[in-house]
């Protein structure tokens, strides 16, 4: 009985080693094929056939008619009943085909229509890039004849408040330098290479300005002689009673820049102690009473500054 106790584990569990190693070991004989592998082959060969072994495996065939209409007795479901059911659906789903058919065809469509449209739409998109690097080239472009606008006026000057007939039979070049030598008090005329009137049509009417006359001196340093001279005099005056004004010939464009200052500036010259200038071309800048210096190129920001910070401190 101790032996029995002992030694029944020991030997069970021999055995099950040697099972496993038997039932998992290559039969040459089977082409290699271990007694597991040949024992599944044949269930799986033989599963359909009636074999009491079968069944003891795998049971009674679940799929079988008589299961079937059990199970579903069993909830109060008749098989005959389904099969109706069954070809019911089957009926209708023949008469939804077309109509599946017609669904079908609409998204085929559809997918088309988005390919069509995604089309245009990348070509949009092309001309938008186009587009926008022209607008870059042309930005270019016109900083570029600006430069050169500019460049061709570096000794260009603006004379306004001339009235107009003064200069009739003579050259307009001479006319003008003998007008400035009288009217600044020069000791001899400035050499001028060439003046006209600016190019707008002739007033007809009394409260019409008269045209400017506009002249190339000869020499740079001589057109800076005369804007210092007429900032000098503040009120030039002709021989013939014409109180001019001598100004630098800017551009149209930074005239206009230029002009936009003119509101801000209004500000400036009533406020004592306070100094500014508009530097070329369009750079207002100012000085307060504490010494703080200020530039702008927006006028907008420019006036914000001055009503906040110069008036408000200066009341």
């Amino acid at each position: 009985m101790a032996l029995q106790v002992v030694y029944k584990l020991e030997i069970q569990k021999r055995l099950d080693l040697f099972r496993q190693a038997w039932n998992n070991h290559r039969i040459r004989l089977a082409n290699n094929l271990t007694p597991t592998q040949i024992w599944t082959e044949g269930v799986l060969t033989n599963s359909e056939r009636e074999s009491t072994a079968l069944n003891n495996i795998f049971g009674d065939d679940p799929y079988s008619q008589e299961n079937l209409e059990a199970g579903l007795a069993r909830h109060g479901i008749q098989l005959t009943q389904l099969q109706a059911n069954t070809e019911e659906l089957e009926q209708a789903r023949i008469v939804s085909q077309p109509l599946n058919n017609l669904i079908e065809a609409a998204e085929s469509r559809v997918s088309e229509l988005e390919v069509e449209v995604s089309g245009p739409s990348d070509s949009f998109a092309a001309m938008e890039a186009d587009v926008s690097g022209m607008k870059k080239e042309l930005a270019t472009l016109k900083d570029r004849c600006e430069n050169l606008e500019v460049r061709s006026r570096p000794c260009n000057v603006r004379i306004t408040g001339v009235k107009e007939g003064r200069e009739h039979g003579k050259h307009p070049s001479w006319f003008v330098a003998d007008m400035l030598k009288e009217a600044l008090n020069l000791e001899k005329p400035p050499t001028i290479d060439r003046a006209h009137r600016s190019l707008r049509s002739n007033p007809t009417q009394d409260n019409i300005p008269p045209r400017a006359f506009v002249m190339k001196c000869h020499y740079f340093s001589e057109k800076e002689s005369l804007l210092k001279k007429a900032i000098e005099m503040k009120s030039v005056t002709t021989a013939d009673g014409n109180h001019i004004r001598i100004l630098p010939d800017f551009t149209q464009t930074v005239s206009k820049q230029r002009a936009a200052f003119t509101e801000v500036r209004g500000l400036l010259w009533g406020c004592e102690g306070v100094r500014y200038s508009l530097r070329y071309p369009a750079t207002l800048s100012i000085t307060t009473t504490d010494g703080q210096e200020a530039s702008f190129k927006d006028p907008k920001l420019a006036k914000e500054f001055v009503l906040k910070r110069v008036m408000h401190e200066a009341s």
